[in-house]
């Protein structure tokens, strides 16, 4: 069997250096991923003016959140050969979306508190797993990154070496979504060295998104919050371990879509059952757990199929984040039986 890998590229330097050297390493996705989300945009209708005009507010939002940040998109724009705004439209695409694109149920999460494992599906669509890619990124005086991410994107999944990892949740809502994008707030998080750093900077990220970010620590400790457009939600905590699909813990947003309604509750059900009943809640386990696909019609690991307004959609690529080793476990496309590849960070506190 020939094992699908991902590009894994290391990046340091000043944040113009890092974007430039995310822009020539990835040049060719990125255009194929500016051209994924252009049909996506006009599928859902929206036109490539209204793309742009709009990713021009984000672009304000982001540099006034942190300049570095657009000193790396436009790193990657400039590398890459591409319009800036097509860069910074991509960072901001699931604010652009979160209203306009097909529902489709997507992205299963969970954290075991005692082992400290942070594991993930990406649900999205099939033309994005020849296109994933993992960046270990370096910079002074902050915490060393280990993500997946999407080409042109500047943040993700991941984890660093303060052992403080990050997995996000899309979260549909019809408000209005012009804050801080959540991809831009994921990669802020991903640059604290501790659970208070990453509240503190979730708090200045401000509202004005929607999704959910589930965030542990190798210490065992963890949160998860939901972001309803003008809201923060944190739901009840479970003492054992965390679980988010893709709709609002409180009923008060659950989706109109009735098929959504029922998918992405059918996995919350499912996830959080086997994770009741794992012998152990170890790597192992969720790579078991995120690989069931116990419910056909609901499964956890989703086959690539034909989903209305988006296409062929699935599971891209799965990650199991092992915070008190540092070590992120991946595994690209959506076959059950294939292997992880294994991935480390050297602990800045070890």
């Amino acid at each position: 069997m020939t094992l699908p890998l991902a590009p894994h590229y290391t990046l340091s330097g000043s944040p113009t250096d890092i974007g430039r050297g995310h822009g020539e390493s990835l040049r060719a996705a990125i255009a194929e991923t500016i051209a994924v989300y252009r049909q996506l945009f006009m599928t859902a209708g929206i036109e490539e003016a209204s793309v742009l005009q709009r990713a021009g507010h984000f672009r304000e939002v982001i540099k006034a959140f942190n300049p570095d940040y657009g000193q790396e998109i436009e790193g990657i724009a400039a590398a890459a050969n591409q319009p800036a705004l097509w860069i910074y439209a991509l960072n901001a695409r699931s604010e652009m979306m979160s209203s306009k694109v097909a529902e489709a149920g997507e992205c299963t999460a969970l954290f075991f508190h005692e082992s400290a494992v942070l594991a993930q599906n990406w649900d999205w669509v099939e033309a994005m797993e020849p296109l994933v890619a993992l960046f270990t990124v370096r910079q002074a005086s902050k915490p060393e990154i280990l993500m997946m991410t999407e080409p042109g994107l500047i943040g993700k999944i991941g984890m660093n070496d303060r052992g403080l990892g990050l997995c996000f949740n899309f979260l549909s809502i019809d408000k209005p979504t012009r804050g801080l994008p959540l991809h831009v707030t994921n990669r802020a998080v991903l640059e604290c060295a501790s659970l208070a750093e990453a509240r503190q900077a979730i708090a200045a990220a401000g509202t004005g998104k929607s999704g959910n970010l589930l965030v542990g620590h190798h210490s065992g400790q963890g949160f998860d919050l939901e972001f309803a457009g003008d809201r923060t939600i944190e739901p009840p905590a479970d003492a054992r371990f965390f679980t988010h699909t893709n709709h609002f813990v409180d009923r008060h947003y659950l989706s109109a879509n009735a098929w959504l309604a029922e998918n992405s509750q059918t996995r919350q059900r499912r996830v959080e059952a086997l994770c009741e009943r794992a012998k152990s809640r170890s790597v192992d386990a969720a790579k078991v757990i995120l690989s069931d696909g116990g419910d056909a019609q609901h499964p956890l690991l989703r086959p690539y199929e034909r989903i209305p307004e988006l296409g062929i959609a699935g599971t891209v690529c799965t990650m199991v984040m092992d915070l008190k080793q540092s070590k992120m476990h991946f595994r690209l496309g959506n076959n059950p039986t294939a292997p992880f590849q294994v991935y480390s960070l050297p602990r800045a506190d070890a």
